[in-house]
C-alpha cells in the first residue's frame, strides 16, 4: 500500500477496532477527519486501478470503516469513484466490473459488508447511499457469527429507522439467523419496545420460535429473561402464546421468576398465565423463587397465594437462606392464625369489600406482621383442618363450617368478582 495511506491507516487503526459506544464525539470527529484524508489521497493522488485494488483489500478497508463511523460524505465519494469507467473517464458502470455495487457488497476481514456496519451503528444516510448503489440489503455474517443480517444487528442495537429502511427495501421481516432468530426475536431479547411494536404492526409472526438447538424460544421468553416489562406487555397485547414451553419445559413465567423480575412476573400473572405450571423437575414457581433466592418475586407470589409453602420452605432451608425462610414462615403463621378465625382484623370484611374487578391484584388484605394478600391470595389460601381426618379447606369453607356466614359470604362474593366462581 502507498506509504502515505499506510500512515493514515495506522492512525485510523487506533480507533477502528473499537465499538461505536466506546468512541467519544471528539474521537469520532478525529476518525472522520482521518477517513477524509485517506479518501482524498486514494481518489485524487493515487486513483486509477491502483486505488481500486486498494479498495478491494479486506483488511483495513476504508469503505467499511467509513460506513462503521457514519461518514456519509466519504462513502458517497468512494461510490462515485468506483463508478468511473477508468478506460474512458466516464461516470457510470465501471468497465472492469468493479463498480459501486461491487464494493458495496464486498466483505471485509470480519466477514461484514458496509451495510452490516451502517445498520449495526444506526447510520441511515450511509445505508441509503449503499442501497442506492446496489448493496444487498440482507447479506449474512460468518457462520461463526450465526449468519446475522443487517436487520438483526439493527434490531439488537435498537435502530428503528434502520429497520424501517431495510423493510422498505424488501428485506424479509422473517429472515432468520442460523439459530432461528428473526428481527422480532432479537428486538425482544434486547428490550427494544419500539422495534417489537413496529414489527408486529408490519405483521411479523409473533409466535415464531428459535431452532431446537436454541431451545425453541419465542419472543416472550426472551423479553421475560431480560426483564423487559414494556416488551412483555406489547407481546401479550398482540396475543403471543404465553404458555409456550421451551425444549426444557420452561415458560415465560419460569424465566421471569428465575430472573427475579417481579414486575414482569406480575404482568404475566395479570394476563391470566397458568400460575400452576411446573418446572421440568416438577416444582412450582414459589419453589423456584425460593431456590434462587428471589425475595421480591417470592413476596409477590406469597401475596398471590401461589405455590406450596412447605416445599418452598424446605428448599430455602436446604440453601440456608434465612431471609427467605423467615418470609415463608411469616406467611405460614399468619395463615394458620387466620384459619382459627380468632383475633381476625376488625375490618377484614371491609378489606374484602374494597376489592373491585379493577384492583384484584392489589394487596388490600393486611394481616399480622405485615402479611399481605391480594384478592387471589386470600381466595387461594388453604389449610389442613381436622383432628383425625384431615381436610384441605379454603378460608370460605372454614368460615361456613364454623358459622361465620358474614365472612363466608364476603369471600364468595369476592370469588364471583374475581371470575373464579364455580
Amino acid at each position: 500500500m502507498n506509504a502515505e495511506l499506510n500512515l493514515i491507516a495506522d492512525k485510523i487503526s487506533e480507533f477502528s477496532g473499537k465499538t461505536l459506544a466506546k468512541i467519544s464525539p471528539e474521537n469520532l470527529a478525529q476518525i472522520r477527519a482521518l477517513i477524509s484524508q485517506y479518501v482524498e489521497v486514494l481518489v485524487n493522488k493515487i486513483g486509477g486501478e491502483e486505488a481500486k485494488d486498494i479498495l478491494n483489500e479486506p483488511q483495513r478497508n476504508i469503505l467499511h470503516i467509513a460506513a462503521k463511523f457514519g461518514d456519509a460524505v466519504q462513502v458517497k465519494k468512494i461510490m462515485n469513484f468506483a463508478n468511473v469507467d477508468l478506460s474512458k473517464g466516464d461516470f457510470g458502470k465501471a468497465a472492469d466490473g468493479r463498480d459501486a455495487k461491487y464494493y458495496a457488497n464486498l466483505y471485509d476481514e470480519n466477514f461484514f459488508t458496509p451495510v452490516h456496519y451502517a445498520a449495526q451503528n444506526g447510520w441511515s444516510e450511509v445505508l441509503k447511499i449503499l442501497l442506492e448503489n446496489g448493496a444487498n440489503a440482507s447479506p449474512k455474517s460468518a457462520p461463526k457469527d450465526r449468519e446475522w443480517t443487517p436487520i438483526h444487528y439493527a434490531a439488537k442495537s435498537g435502530h428503528l429507522e434502520i429497520v424501517k429502511i431495510l423493510i422498505s427495501n424488501r428485506v424479509d421481516k422473517e429472515i432468520k439467523t442460523s439459530f432461528g432468530l428473526t428481527p422480532l426475536l432479537v428486538g425482544a431479547e434486547f428490550g427494544h419496545a419500539e422495534i417489537v411494536k413496529f414489527l408486529l404492526e408490519e405483521r411479523a409472526e409473533k409466535n415464531v420460535k428459535t431452532i431446537p438447538d436454541n431451545h425453541c424460544m419465542n419472543a416472550l421468553h426472551y423479553a421475560a429473561v431480560g426483564g423487559f416489562a414494556d416488551v412483555v406487555q406489547i407481546l401479550l397485547d398482540a396475543g403471543i402464546n404465553k404458555e409456550l414451553q421451551t425444549t426444557s419445559g420452561a415458560t415465560a413465567l419460569h424465566f421471569a421468576v428465575s430472573s427475579g423480575n417481579a414486575k414482569v412476573v406480575e404482568i404475566l400473572l395479570m394476563s391470566g398465565v397458568d400460575k400452576e405450571v411446573k418446572t421440568a423437575l416438577g416444582h412450582d414457581i414459589l419453589y423456584l423463587a425460593a431456590s434462587k433466592s428471589k425475595k421480591e418475586v417470592l413476596l409477590l407470589l406469597l401475596k398471590w397465594g401461589i405455590g406450596d409453602l412447605e416445599e418452598a420452605l424446605h428448599i430455602a432451608k436446604d440453601h440456608s437462606n434465612q431471609e427467605i425462610v423467615a418470609e415463608i414462615e411469616r406467611y405460614q403463621k399468619a395463615i394458620k392464625n387466620l384459619f382459627t378465625l380468632k383475633n381476625l382484623p376488625m375490618d377484614l370484611g371491609g378489606m374484602i369489600k374494597n376489592f373491585t374487578r379493577e384492583n384484584l391484584s392489589e394487596g388490600k388484605i393486611i394481616l399480622e406482621n405485615g402479611v399481605v394478600f391480594n384478592a387471589y391470595g386470600i381466595l387461594s389460601a388453604k389449610q389442613k383442618v381436622g383432628m383425625i381426618k384431615k381436610e384441605i379447606l379454603s378460608l370460605a369453607q372454614v368460615a361456613k363450617k364454623n358459622g361465620d356466614d358474614n365472612l363466608a359470604n364476603d369471600l364468595e362474593l369476592l370469588r364471583k368478582t374475581a371470575g373464579l366462581y364455580k
